[in-house]
């Protein structure tokens, strides 16, 4: 009940309280009010106060104090169909002396209807119930609205008194024309003991009500709000799950309660934010009554309980060995979430050294060659923490060093060629501040294809490339190393054609012959220089152009031997060395040096063939006189056969024997030659 203004006015030189007071009365159609005389379903209906406290005995009766008019209080109700009003006096009611009327003022207007007996009412009764009857104002037989002029029109009217001083009525509200679910009806109680002119009366509560109909068939809207964490249908056992509800309309009780159940289970009244216990999913079903027991339809939603964290799994990519990687190594991280309701994941975190965390994109590298320290743990879409894991990475960018040992140290040839097999055997170490180990170590020896090894062994003669790289753990690979190296194990070869070994020399001889060390560069070192050496003494030294000079390199020198004596020996030796400085065997000769003139004479004879066909011999004999020099290499050049008579003829002869002869002074040699003949017979 509301109180809203006072509006004081003058009637008559007299003051009159009218009292504007506006109760709002909220019940449903179930209220039921039986009118018999007992008051007990009045029980709970507001009351309207009167003026100005809630009884006064005295003081309230215009004219003189009469308990029969004194009205002390009023109830009023409805049920959709029917208004209730109930009322009592302080004394005892008097329906034979005095009248006890409600005035209802339907239409709001104060053109129409009743405005009291001077026509000075701030508004206009269109019913009135008077004792037990209910009248209908007559505004158009009236001659004005101070006129007391009033049809009975009972439609459904009831009325009871009990205890002698309450009084309680229905009034069909299609009768009055009241029948909207929301509307307000204005109204007044009067008792009087004559209607019309008043000298003794009670307007209780000397007020002018208005009653809101409101009717609240409208049942409450409950509204459900997850807390967080929350994503979707997923929370955890931590989100609060929050139910309020509201009573719309214009006609709203209000909320009485609210109630809701998990997985069907029995009804819980809602006294505060709830939360889910069971990993699995749960239906929450809810529902709130208002206070004239409309109950709103339940409402279901699943949600479901994700409580574990997720799982992350870290990836180091390649290279990698152990705990070693390099700043190229991708590492990579993928997350997925468990249980049995898994709201699913929403970032990957990590972060290096205890740097600010990052959000997780994509794979991601290490870069300074150092130790890294990796922490990472994932957050699904309802918040669950991945306990942080940790894993130490260390970057190793450094490529191992190779130490290289060769066997000769050093070319044990001349001019950069080795003259015996090459060993080299290789050693690498992976170099601070975080070392991977040494991987492997591979070599290439001449273009052959990289194998692994540590070990080489060059004896092929020739020129060679070999490359050589050591690769760590992580796959750093050292650059390529090369190394030429020359090898020439093979001695040249020195052939001389002149003189022969025993020859008598005389005049100029031309000593010649020829070298040999390799076809190619590739082969062998080439010869370098060929030395001719007479009596021990170099005469003569050859540089091939271009030096050195491969394949068969000849050799000639004009050796003077006029200043040396007759008869004397000497020795001459040819050698050549190559360019890795190995000399060939010396070719040695020893000649004995002549220049005596000798004096030769010849002479012929020949056997006279006898038949065609027959072999003859043709003898030449040589002789070289007493105190002359040694003839050396004595031959004759030729043989001509001349026929002297007859047809004979000579059909072939073979060569003389012996060869060729040295005749000292004072000797002689035959040289014979064997022929055939044929034809004739004749000399020769």
């Amino acid at each position: 009940m509301n109180r809203c203004m006072n509006v004081l006015k003058i009637v008559n030189s007299s003051l009159v309280v009218i009292l504007a007071s506006m109760f709002v009365g909220v019940v449903s159609a179930a209220t039921t009010i039986t009118i018999d005389g007992n008051f007990l379903d009045w029980i709970g209906v507001s009351q309207y106060d009167v003026a100005p406290n809630p009884i006064e005995p005295t003081g309230d009766v215009h004219g003189p104090s009469n308990n029969d008019l004194d009205l002390v209080d009023i109830h009023m109700t409805d049920d959709g169909s029917y208004i209730y009003i109930k009322y009592n006096v302080l004394g005892t009611m008097n329906e034979v002396t005095y009248k006890y009327e409600v005035f209802l003022d339907t239409d709001k207007s104060t053109s129409t209807g009743y405005r009291g007996p001077e026509g000075t009412w701030t508004w206009g009764a269109d019913y009135m119930v008077e004792n037990n009857g209910l009248y209908d104002y007559d505004d158009i037989g009236a001659t004005d609205q101070s006129d007391w002029k009033w049809d009975i029109t009972d439609g459904g009217f009831s009325r009871a008194i009990g205890s002698s001083n309450t009084v309680e009525m229905r009034i069909p509200r299609d009768t009055i024309g009241e029948t909207g679910l929301t509307d307000d009806l204005k109204f007044a109680i009067r008792a009087v003991n004559d209607p019309q002119n008043p000298t003794n009366w009670d307007l209780y509560p000397e007020a002018l009500y208005s009653f809101h109909f409101c009717y609240d068939n409208t049942p409450p809207v409950t509204t459900k709000i997850v807390g967080t964490p929350k994503y979707d249908s997923y929370v955890t056992s931590s989100t609060p799950i929050t139910l309020s509800a509201t009573d719309p309309g214009p006609c709203s009780s209000g909320v009485d309660k609210t109630y809701y159940r998990i997985n069907g289970g029995g009804g819980i009244v809602y006294t505060g934010p709830f939360t889910l216990f069971d990993e699995c999913s749960h239906t929450i079903d809810y529902y709130s009554v208002d206070n004239v027991g409309n109950e709103e339809t339940i409402h279901s939603q699943t949600l479901y309980v994700d409580n574990s964290a997720p799982i992350t799994t870290k990836i180091v990519g390649t290279p990698k060995y152990d705990s070693y990687v390099t700043s190229s190594t991708p590492i990579t991280l993928s997350a997925s979430d468990l249980g049995t309701c898994a709201s699913g994941v929403d970032k990957i975190y990590y972060r290096i050294n205890s740097g600010g965390g990052i959000v997780y994109t994509g794979p991601f590298t290490l870069f300074d060659e150092c130790s890294h320290t990796i922490d990472y743990y994932s957050v699904d879409n309802v918040g669950n923490e991945e306990t942080i894991h940790s894993q130490t990475l260390y970057v190793d960018n450094s490529a191992p060093i190779i130490t290289k040992t060769v066997d000769p140290a050093a070319p044990d040839g001349c001019n950069g060629w080795y003259v015996s097999v090459i060993t080299i055997s290789l050693s690498a170490t992976d170099p601070d501040p975080h070392p991977s180990g040494v991987g492997y170590t591979e070599v290439d020896l001449d273009g052959s294809g990289w194998v692994e090894g540590t070990w080489v062994c060059i004896g092929e003669d020739g020129k060679h490339t070999l490359q050589y790289r050591s690769v760590d753990n992580v796959e750093n690979v050292e650059d390529t190393h090369t190394q030429n190296y020359k090898l020439d194990k093979a001695n040249p070869t020195i052939t001389k054609d002149n003189p022969s070994d025993g020859d008598y020399v005389c005049g100029t001889v031309t000593i010649s012959g020829s070298a040999y060390d390799a076809p190619d560069s590739d082969s062998g070192s080439g010869i370098d220089y060929i030395q001719i050496n007479i009596d021990g003494s170099d005469v003569y030294t050859y540089v091939p152009l271009p030096n050195p000079a491969y394949g068969t390199v000849p050799f000639s020198y004009d050796w003077d031997t006029t200043g040396y004596p007759d008869g004397s020996s000497h020795s001459i030796t040819a050698k050549a060395d190559d360019d890795a400085g190995r000399s060939a065997s010396p070719d040695v000769e020893n000649v004995v040096v002549n220049n005596k003139k000798a004096d030769l004479s010849a002479s012929l004879s020949a056997d006279s063939p006898v038949n065609s066909g027959d072999t003859f011999n043709v003898k030449m004999t040589v002789s070289n006189a007493a105190g002359s020099a040694t003839a050396n290499n004595v031959a004759p050049s030729s043989l001509s056969v001349n026929t002297l008579t007859g047809d004979a003829s000579v059909s072939s002869c073979g060569g003389h024997s012996p060869n060729s002869a040295n005749i000292p002074g004072g000797s002689s040699q035959d040289f014979t030659w064997t022929c055939t003949a044929s034809g004739e017979r004749g000399h020769t």
